[in-house]
């Protein structure tokens, strides 16, 4: 699951002429900005969920940590890619779009087994009664964010072009 963000040089260069060389600088700062924001939205929604509520579980804390960043630069353009590193890419899928009340079984085994987090004890069983879990959309969410800042930050850049165009 991947969110990206790119953003062109060349179309302030061919709209604005000499003026992208002033606009250039603050684009390539307000875009990883904006990627950053985004960032700490998709770790914040991981976490916290639909509702709204604080904190999480261990599964969601999880996730919530493994989200990263990167920047790469293909010519004129940066790409900002918000990506997760957990290795059951479905999980995080699960928490994106929900899941409903569900039974759990093993596969291959008769038995499963984990180790309690708190107790540090040994627990097996035939059947785990999963409760579901309520949709996060953390992605969708952290989009809409993108959207609104780079909308702010248009405006933002129009507003610089038309003072230094005035004078």
């Amino acid at each position: 699951m991947k969110a990206i963000m790119s953003v062109d040089y060349t179309m302030f260069v061919r709209k604005m002429g000499l003026i992208g060389s002033k606009v250039i600088p603050r684009a390539r700062i307000t875009v990883e900005q904006i990627a950053k924001h985004g960032l700490k939205a998709v770790r914040i929604f991981t976490l916290r969920g639909r509702g709204g509520q604080s904190g999480g579980t261990p599964g969601r804390e999880k996730i919530a940590k493994l989200w990263e960043l990167t920047h790469s630069r293909k010519a004129y353009m940066d790409l900002f890619t918000i990506h997760n590193l957990y290795p059951k890419q479905e999980v995080v899928v699960i928490f994106e779009s929900g899941a409903e009340a569900h039974e759990i079984r093993p596969k291959r085994k008769k038995m499963m087994h984990w180790v309690d987090d708190d107790s540090g004890e040994d627990i097996f069983a035939r059947v785990v009664h999963h409760p579901g879990v309520r949709a996060s959309w953390m992605m969708k969410r952290t989009e809409e964010i993108i959207h609104r800042k780079a909308d702010d930050w248009e405006r933002e850049t129009m507003k610089l072009a038309d003072e230094v165009l005035r004078g």
